[in-house]
């Protein structure tokens, strides 16, 4: 299983969106405590995905494509991620063992409805209520 910091490095740009508006990857950087390169490259998911507009140049930045109050976590979890959060291995079962040739497929249907329950618990959760209770 691998772990990403892509979705809460996206929240975070996303929240931090949302409270000044427009920033530049520096800023956000900054603000993430990671380098910009990283920062544009997530950048560059949530604009494809719609989430974010950005304008380049020396006075460019990035800003949200819509109000807070109409992006959910699960929106910016589908924008970042790259296919599923648990995953199998994709080393090929050793043919003479009975778990080794049947664990994949048993792992695969509880991953998928773990994948299922993390994506309604965040549709529920709106960019808005993140951004009230980090200012608060």
């Amino acid at each position: 299983m691998t772990k990403s910091r892509n979705f809460a490095t996206a929240v975070h740009i996303m929240t931090a969106l949302a409270y000044a508006d427009t920033l530049n990857s520096k800023k956000l950087a900054a603000s993430v405590q990671t380098n910009p390169g990283l920062v544009r490259r997530v950048l560059a998911k949530l604009v494809r995905s719609g989430l974010v507009e950005a304008q380049r140049g020396k006075n460019g930045g990035s800003r949200l494509a819509r109000p807070p109050s109409q992006i959910t976590l699960r929106d910016i979890y589908e924008a970042v991620e790259d296919g599923r959060l648990l995953r199998v291995s994709g080393k090929e079962p050793h043919e003479k063992c009975l778990v080794s040739r049947n664990i994949q497929s048993v792992l695969e249907d509880v991953f998928d409805d773990a994948e299922e329950a993390l994506k309604k618990c965040l549709a529920a959760e709106k960019l808005s209520s993140v951004l009230a209770q980090v200012t608060t």
